[in-house]
């Protein structure tokens, strides 16, 4: 495409540079690249989501509101925020509601505010990516991926009021998700390569993950494919290998057992999610 041949040239050209300059300019990449997707991804006005189904404008409102899923997650939010606890008795998405909470707390109830503090967190996810494709692939790889990110996130707003989509402007968890996710990946390839470190950062992995649960139950099938591939990265040493997942399992359990321990109270039942 188009953005994959100028991200080429663009670091074809860059290479050229003297050393020092070049250095510098691979550390303005993640900030260059935050920034550009901040940009676009506010320009895109509020009206965006007049007819939207998460967030729809109606009148005599000027601003959208919360509905659906988003309705969901943002009652038990203002629900924490008034004291009262979560209005369900185990809530999905529990992390993600915290999120929303905090943002409440920080910014108040204006949706723009709103949109805005979660812009600032969520325009990572193409700088992570662009860390990702650096670390599998190189520095080009890494650019172009974030550039399509950042692009069809674009898209995903200005279709928002005709497509059923989640995309910044909404309060929804699968954005944010992702984000974990792919800083995530970037967490266990550390872990796969790491010697000296390695019980700690398998300990570390496990937790990670059990927290992700915590924001999308989904996440959970993560945790057998990340064994698998350990055993490829650590092989021949399968004891090695099965010291670490035995770690990694730790990890796990014990990121989610306050979780499990409340909702038995709560419920009466060992339930990580509704």
């Amino acid at each position: 495409t188009s953005r994959d041949l100028s991200s080429f040239f663009f670091l074809n050209s860059a290479s050229r540079l003297p050393p020092s300059a070049f250095r510098l300019l691979s550390l303005l990449f993640p900030l260059l690249i935050y920034l550009l997707a901040l940009l676009l991804w506010m320009s895109v006005p509020l009206t965006s989501l007049r007819n939207s189904f998460y967030a729809p404008i109606q009148p005599p409102y000027s601003q959208p509101f919360p509905a659906s899923d988003a309705a969901y997650y943002d009652s038990d939010a203002q629900s924490l925020l008034m004291g009262h606890g979560f209005v369900h008795p185990i809530p999905t998405r529990p992390l993600f509601i915290l999120f929303l909470a905090g943002l409440h707390a920080l910014l108040g109830q204006d949706y723009a505010r709103l949109v805005l503090g979660q812009t600032l967190v969520f325009a990572l996810l193409p700088v992570a990516l662009y860390f990702l494709g650096k670390k599998l692939h190189s520095r080009a790889a890494g650019l172009t991926v974030a550039l399509l990110a950042i692009f069809r996130e674009l898209t995903s707003l200005w279709v928002a009021s005709d497509a059923r989509v989640s995309n910044t402007k909404m309060l929804l968890s699968e954005f944010i998700t992702t984000l974990v996710l792919i800083a995530y990946l970037l967490l266990v390839s550390r872990w796969f390569r790491e010697k000296r470190s390695g019980l700690l950062l398998a300990f570390i992995s496990g937790g990670a993950l059990g927290l992700q649960l915590l924001l999308r139950t989904q996440s959970a099938f993560f945790a057998p494919g990340i064994l698998i591939l350990a055993f490829f990265a650590f092989w021949p040493d399968w004891k090695k290998w099965f010291a670490q997942s035995a770690i990694f399992s730790v990890g796990l359990f014990l990121a989610i057992s306050p979780w499990l321990a409340r909702n038995y109270v709560v419920t009466g039942q060992v339930s990580l999610d509704d």
